[in-house]
């Protein structure tokens, strides 16, 4: 039953949808949703479909027990739609747009041998966390600026 309530609040999460407008696409109350999520209730067999529909997957989706696979194509796909974030990390850290790169660079490339142990639902936090360790390392680097 856990795995289905994490499934069913990842792919949400992943169409960008609050419990709310989850609810108004299925006929349902958020708090059915809601139960959903916290494994205090399952989604009906005749409602699943439905589910799977709303949440641009597969029913196996949903009741499946495995963690979803870190594939490369979805490990770019998560730095592209994280740039921005990762960069402002960056930045409040660096204030040099030369350091981020090095830094975000660094960190794709040890994320990238980390990938089997990354799990694509938490890899924004722990893309984050190797960022600003590569930034700490960055910041008493001296760079010439150009720019004058």
């Amino acid at each position: 039953m856990a795995n289905i309530s994490k499934n069913i609040k990842r792919l949400r999460k992943q169409n960008n949808l609050t419990q709310d407008e989850l609810a108004e696409k299925l006929f349902v109350t958020r708090q059915t949703v809601s139960g959903w999520e916290n494994g205090r209730t399952q989604p009906a067999l005749d409602i699943l479909c439905d589910l799977a529909e709303a949440l641009n997957c597969n029913p196996l989706d949903i009741i499946n027990s495995k963690k979803p696979k870190m594939t490369r194509e979805k490990f770019v796909a998560l730095i592209f739609e994280n740039e921005e974030k990762f960069f402002e990390v960056t930045d409040n850290i660096l204030h040099s747009p030369y350091l981020c790169q090095i830094a975000i660079k660094n960190a794709i490339l040890e994320a990238f041998s980390k990938m089997e142990e990354l799990s694509a639902d938490s890899f924004a936090e722990s893309f984050t966390g190797m960022l600003e360790a590569e930034c700490e390392k960055l910041k008493g680097v001296n760079i010439c600026d150009d720019e004058q």
